[in-house]
């Protein structure tokens, strides 16, 4: 493998995650995927700066020491794979943590964190282990996480994947190893691997949403792994397909790894085969790609398949004469004689004297005549020989000719009977492609012989083709193959599952009943017509029970909803004009409110707030915009799906702004610096005395930078609340200066009063370390006001 180029994907381990990671390092830049076939994890390394984003996984806090934890965490999860990828694709919109700095320093922190937890990983695989535990809980204090996990086990009596016991305690993969570790140190827990059966199950949950990670190819290939002993048939195809995959994204190493183990557990899997040989030779491999087309030329002589064994020879263009031969009879058998009569005269100064003088009778017996025969006969010698021997040659030549004419049907016989079961394995396995190529020859085979002439064992049945039986004429052999070219293109009618309006796949459905042209096409479109109407039969009683409760914003009627949407958005036309109601409580009371760009009424209003009810559709994907806004109070936007609301209820407290000349305007900040972001003096020395530490900034200001000119100097002070009894801080208010230092020009100060947002307080020794606001929605809040304010103040600089 060229330096550089990806890693082979390996079972994610200390050990192989140490490996994988110094191929990482020593490239300078890359990515390691990390999947179990429903999460996955990617670390991307360039060139002064490192992320981590997540498909399907939640991501802790941020900072190098988040990024680091959440790739350690991942070696946890349920059995994983991981692969090194030298050019990682596009970031796809997931959960993502980013920092700048000394990569090499956050890969160092990494890989000592995998060596201390190798004895850990050790001892406990992973969260699909399963544990049990008894005596009583550890003490709480140090053994906190211990304590948390011990309860949630002891719940389970007969035991329990750990996965759903961290889960229960709120702890993350990496807590929930280390409570486990430190239970199987005081002799109060047991841990065992899990049956075969639970990744099984889990890869077959997973099957359906390769295309949701991060690397659908290596999620197949990875649950290949999983599946290979109970299902090895399934295992080929996801490796089949993630061979496809690699090989589209130009990673061959990685397509023929995946094509070969595809062979591997199905060695009658043709298009795994032909994948491996191409991903060969792009792969500029050409000895094992050579190797690889003289498998498929042995496999297809053998399956009776002469067209395809015949183009990989051409491909191989060998000049050996056993390989010429072979070619030559590829032909006859598949009846090119003109290709076989040009061919024949290469062929047989090559041929030992006694097949060299054979060659006639074998194309007499193929059954070629004219010009083809009688390059054959050239080609035998047979004018080198005596009168007499010759006359005995022409003879023998008539016969064998008789014999091919009066066999020539007896041998297509033959080749039809072999054909047929390799068609119905091809159907059987799924492999259209080949089954189609197959019945090209079948129709071959047909316009040689008196199909009608066949007795009825000839005709043997196809319970998994479009047709009941073999055809018995070639008009009927014509409509097999209309029909396969009609399912071909039809797939994603009789998918209908796939579509999200059952009555257009009804109709759809129709359609294709009507260009069929066989009846077993037609009974199967009769079958799913009947699956479409029990399931509008089913789905339309669940609506009615929605329709009635629809009209109140209560959890019942959420849960219906969100039901509906989860698990029957392929039947959307039953409920497309369905909506439920959601409450939304907006402080102050005479707010004014915008749904989707229009205008709401609203509904009623106390003394301190204004209260709707608003209709929203139900579709997953929609996501509904609301904008609220009031005289001297920040207009806030807020956007959702109905499918991830927790409740149908939504509260917004607008920030009040106002103007204050009666601020004294701060220090600047320093030459240079646009923005400073302070907290105030007196919540400084309230947080002094709790031994509190406070952050010099508050990262959600940052994007105001961008507002700025070079000239403008803002500062942004922060009314700080300490509560060293309670362990929390509150950010009560904030004032916003503004200069124009070329100008010497200053704007009114703005008050913003958001009302209390907390600022959590961690416990880091013997201190209180004082964190950045977390609550989304309101520090989305107060930035989008101080955002409102700056407009403010820069059109009033504007004005003077």
């Amino acid at each position: 493998m060229s330096e550089g180029a990806s890693s082979l994907p390996v079972e994610f381990s200390a050990a192989s995650g140490r490996e994988v990671l110094a191929r990482l390092r020593q490239a300078g830049r890359g990515a390691i995927v990390v999947t179990t076939g429903l999460r996955d994890l990617r670390l991307v390394v360039e060139p002064g700066g490192a992320s981590v984003e997540a498909s399907g996984a939640e991501l802790g806090p941020g900072g190098a020491a988040g990024l680091a934890r959440a790739f350690l965490c991942a070696l946890f999860w349920e059995d994983p794979t991981a692969l090194f990828v030298a050019s990682p694709p596009p970031r796809k919109p997931e959960a993502v943590i980013e920092v700048e700095g000394d990569v090499q320093a956050l890969l160092g922190q990494i890989d000592r964190g995998l060596a201390e937890l190798a004895d850990l990983h050790a001892k406990v695989h992973g969260l699909d282990c399963v544990v049990s535990v008894h005596g009583a809980p550890p003490p709480e204090g140090e053994e906190a996480v211990a304590a948390r996990l011990f309860r949630a086990v002891q719940a389970h009596p007969k035991g329990v994947l750990l996965g759903h016991a961290a889960g229960e305690a709120g702890l993350d993969a990496l807590d929930a190893a280390w409570a486990t570790f430190d239970l199987l140190d005081m002799g109060q827990a047991v841990v065992k691997r899990p049956p075969p059966t639970v990744a099984a199950r889990r890869a077959k949950q997973a099957e359906a949403r390769v295309e949701e990670g991060l690397d659908p190819p290596l999620r197949c290939h990875h649950l290949a792994r999983q599946l290979l002993r109970s299902e090895p048939r399934k295992a080929a195809q996801l490796n089949r397909l993630a061979g496809d995959g690699f090989r589209a994204d130009g990673r061959h190493d990685l397509a023929i790894v995946a094509y070969r183990a595809a062979a591997a557990a199905q060695p009658d899997d043709v298009a795994a085969r032909e994948g491996l040989v191409a991903a060969l030779a792009a792969a500029g491999r050409a000895g094992e790609e050579r190797h690889g087309r003289q498998e498929l030329v042995r496999l297809y002589s053998e399956w009776g398949l002469p067209s395809r064994a015949r183009s990989h020879l051409e491909r191989l263009d060998d000049r050996a004469p056993e390989q010429r031969d072979l070619l030559l009879e590829t032909m006859l058998r598949g009846r090119d004689f003109a290709a076989a009569g040009a061919l024949v005269r290469e062929v047989a100064p090559l041929l030992a004297r006694d097949a060299r003088r054979a060659l006639a009778a074998r194309f007499a017996k193929a059954g070629a005549t004219g010009a083809p025969l009688r390059a054959a006969v050239a080609a035998s010698g047979v004018q080198a020989l005596r009168p007499l021997r010759r006359l005995l040659f022409a003879l023998t030549l008539l016969t064998a000719l008789a014999a091919g004419l009066l066999g020539a049907e007896l041998e297509l016989r033959r080749q039809w009977v072999e054909v047929v079961p390799a068609v119905r394995a091809d159907v059987d396995a799924r492999r259209f492609a080949e089954a189609r190529g197959r019945l090209g020859e079948l129709a071959a085979i047909a316009s040689q012989v008196r199909l009608e002439a066949w007795p009825a064992q000839l005709a043997p049945a196809w319970p998994h083709l479009t047709l009941a039986q073999v055809p018995a004429t070639s008009a009927a052999i014509d409509a097999l193959e209309a029909d396969w070219a009609l399912l071909a293109r039809s797939r994603e009618t009789l998918a209908w599952r796939s579509r999200s309006d059952t009555r257009a796949a009804d109709e759809a459905l129709a359609a294709l009943r009507a260009a069929a042209r066989t009846d077993a096409l037609r009974a199967r479109v009769d079958a799913a017509r009947a699956e479409v109407a029990a399931y509008r039969e089913q789905v339309a009683a669940q609506v009615k029970v929605l329709r009635d409760r629809a009209a109140f914003a209560s959890p019942d009627a959420l849960a219906g909803a969100q039901r509906l949407m989860r698990e029957h958005m392929d039947a959307a036309d039953l409920f497309g004009d369905l909506s439920v109601m959601v409450r939304l409580f907006v402080e102050p009371a005479h707010a004014a409110l915008e749904q989707d760009g229009r205008r709401v009424e609203t509904r009623e209003r106390d003394g301190k707030e204004a209260r709707w009810l608003l209709p929203v559709p139900l579709d997953p994907a929609l996501e509904t915009s609301l904008v609220a806004g009031a005289d001297g109070w920040a207009r806030q936007s807020r956007t959702f799906r109905l499918s991830e609301l927790l409740e149908p209820e939504l509260r917004l407290r607008l920030v009040q702004i106002r103007r204050d000349s009666s601020l004294a305007a701060p220090s600047p900040p320093d030459p240079g610096a646009r923005l400073a972001v302070r907290d105030d003096g007196r919540g400084l020395a309230a947080a002094r005395q709790a031994n509190a530490r406070v952050p010099s900034s508050e990262p959600a200001f940052e994007p105001l930078r961008e507002r700025l000119g070079p000239d403008h100097r803002l500062v942004i002070i922060l009314g700080l609340d300490v509560n060293a009894s309670w362990g929390r801080g509150y950010l009560k208010w904030a004032h916003m200066f503004l200069e124009d230092v070329g100008r010497g020009a200053r704007a009114t100060p703005r008050v913003l009063d958001p009302g209390t947002i907390e600022r959590p307080l961690d416990k880091a020794g013997d201190e209180l370390v004082v964190r950045p606001v977390q609550d989304a929605e309101r520090g989305r809040a107060l930035v989008e006001a101080a955002a409102q304010a700056l407009d403010g103040m820069l059109e009033e600089l504007e004005g003077r």
